[in-house]
Order: C-alpha cells, then sequence, then structure tokens
C-alpha cells in the first residue's frame, strides 16, 4: 500500500513548482538570502546556510525608500489609482472608529472579568447554601416527632421551596422529590 495516493506527489510538485515560480518573479524575494539557499544549497549544507541568512536578516534594516520599492514593484498600478478628494477625512474617521471600538472592546473585557469573579463569588455561596440545606437535612433526622409535628410543618421544606424558587436550575438540592 502506498504512502500517498496515485497522482498526489505529481499535483503536489506541480504547485510548488507554480510557487517558486511567483516568487522568482518578484525581485525581494527571489533576491532573498533564505530563498537563494533553499534554492541553491545542498542538503549537507543548510546549517551553513542557515547561519548565513540569519546573520543577513540582523545586518539588513530596510529604508522607507526600499519598502516603498517593494510595494511599488508588487502592486504597481496602486499608484495609478486616483485618491478620492475627502480620503484623509474617510481615514480619519476609521481611525476613530478603530480607536472607539479598541476602547469599547476593552472595557467589554474589564466588564466580563469583574463579572466573572461576581459569579464565581455567587456560585460559591450557593454552594455554601446548599450545604447548609444539606446540614439542615441531616439534623432533621435526629429532630424527635413531636417537635415537627408542634411546629406544623417541616422546616427543610420551607427552605427547599425557597432555594428552587430563587435557583430553579440549581442542581444542589439533588432532585425536586416535591413534584413526585
Amino acid at each position: 500500500m502506498a504512502l500517498w495516493p496515485p497522482g498526489y506527489l505529481d499535483v503536489r510538485r506541480a504547485e510548488l513548482e507554480r510557487f517558486l515560480n511567483r516568487i522568482n518573479e518578484k525581485s525581494h524575494l527571489r533576491e532573498s538570502a533564505a530563498f537563494r539557499v533553499f534554492m541553491v544549497r545542498p542538503l549537507s549544507q543548510f546549517e551553513e546556510g542557515k547561519k548565513e541568512v540569519e546573520s543577513h536578516l540582523h545586518a539588513s534594516t530596510r529604508t522607507f525608500l526600499r519598502q516603498f520599492h517593494i510595494l511599488k514593484d508588487n502592486f504597481a498600478k496602486i499608484l495609478d489609482k486616483e485618491l478620492p478628494g475627502d480620503s484623509l477625512e474617510r481615514i480619519g474617521r476609521i481611525k476613530d472608529f478603530v480607536v472607539k471600538s479598541h476602547n469599547n472592546l476593552a472595557g467589554l473585557y474589564e466588564s466580563g472579568t469583574k463579572l466573572n469573579i461576581n459569579l464565581e463569588k455567587i456560585s460559591a455561596s450557593a454552594q455554601e447554601f446548599a450545604q447548609s440545606i444539606k446540614n439542615v437535612r441531616e439534623a432533621e433526622k435526629h429532630t424527635p416527632k413531636c417537635t415537627k409535628d408542634r411546629l406544623g410543618f417541616n422546616v427543610l421544606d420551607v427552605d427547599e421551596t425557597y432555594v428552587r424558587t430563587c435557583f430553579p436550575t440549581t442542581h444542589l438540592l439533588g432532585p425536586d422529590t416535591s413534584k413526585a
């Protein structure tokens, strides 16, 4: 059984060739040290080539003019486009929108963080309350029947009704047996 389906490597080889040809069309990519190492150096000299590329990257600094030429080469027709008369105003509005959006998102993040902290506190309180109910249930098991009869109701039933009313989705008390 073959590792790759039939024809897969031919397709990948053609895609790699097309990719390399596109890189070769752009002078700043074609002349890069990384591309030269990839295309020319044998695998046995990879580490040496890697060091050469790293030193070239650290030594090279791009000036504004060099960046301009790279953009001009890659987007030659962009200079032929006329900017609408209100471009600066539109750019200002976009900048204001981005700044306001950033501030709103930062505020939303802060509110979400505070909400999460408060929800954790509420959850801890609900668990403590549920434990109190469990403790009352346990204590009720040991309460003399005459006390229950004298009060005329089961204290736990009142507490459980309160909990189920205030926290209808709680799983802290276990299943609701009062409806059974």
